[in-house]
């Protein structure tokens, strides 16, 4: 449990680290495997871990997920370019940009569950 907890106040706090400019992760692909890229791998070692020791059952959607989830590593990329081309112009208030994240995962999510069934 406390490696999926790590993993996920990993994530956070690289995408923190991220808007706040101490890391440049889209110039940088040590810093994305750094910071991303180990924080994601202690998200997946722990749930499976977790899951694999009897602690939990993951829900339904949530394993459907993991089942699209090479579908989308492999289409992510090109949906948050696209609409970050789109939405380049939005205001960096918190609202906008709370709309441009959400938009940019749900897009990410729908393209690869398109790709993967």
């Amino acid at each position: 449990g406390w490696v999926l907890a790590a993993g996920a106040v990993g994530f956070a706090a690289s995408g923190v680290a991220e808007w706040a400019g101490a890391v440049q992760t889209k110039a940088s692909h040590l810093q994305r495997a750094l910071t991303f890229g180990a924080a994601g791998g202690l998200l997946v070692f722990g749930a499976t871990a977790w899951e694999q020791a009897g602690g939990w059952a993951f829900p339904r959607w949530l394993r459907r997920t993991g089942d699209a989830s090479y579908s989308i590593y492999l289409t992510h990329l090109t949906v948050l370019e696209v609409g970050h081309h789109w939405m380049r112009d939005w205001p960096h208030a918190l609202g906008p940009h709370l709309g441009y994240v959400g938009l940019l995962v749900g897009g990410s999510l729908v393209v690869g569950f398109a790709v993967h069934y």
